[in-house]
């Protein structure tokens, strides 16, 4: 999951950011790894984290389910721009339809 950061809600820090968004994952999932990037001059956050094997719909439909959590933990404390759901297919990161 990657969410492009335009600014910060007044009164907020920069770490709440990437805070939120792990914390919100992290209720229901196991955080893989989380970093901050600033790509064509924006700041992104990126969280991989882990869903339970299923089949495909319910791997995205869950998958779905922690972006809606971070999105809402992190718009509490940023304004987001653009926003991906990526899968690992063999060595490539692919967007994926929201379920």
């Amino acid at each position: 999951m990657q969410f492009e950061i335009m600014g910060l809600r007044p009164g907020h820090r920069p770490e709440a950011v990437l805070d939120g968004a792990v914390k919100a994952i992290r209720e229901n999932f196991h955080v893989d790894d989380q970093q901050v990037d600033v790509v064509a001059g924006s700041p992104r956050i990126t969280v991989r984290f882990t869903v339970p094997d299923s089949s495909d719909a319910e791997e995205v439909s869950l998958a779905t389910l922690a972006c809606a959590a971070a999105h809402e933990a992190v718009d509490r404390v940023a304004v987001l721009g653009r926003e991906w759901i990526l899968r690992r297919s063999g060595g490539r990161w692919l967007p994926v339809e929201p379920a």
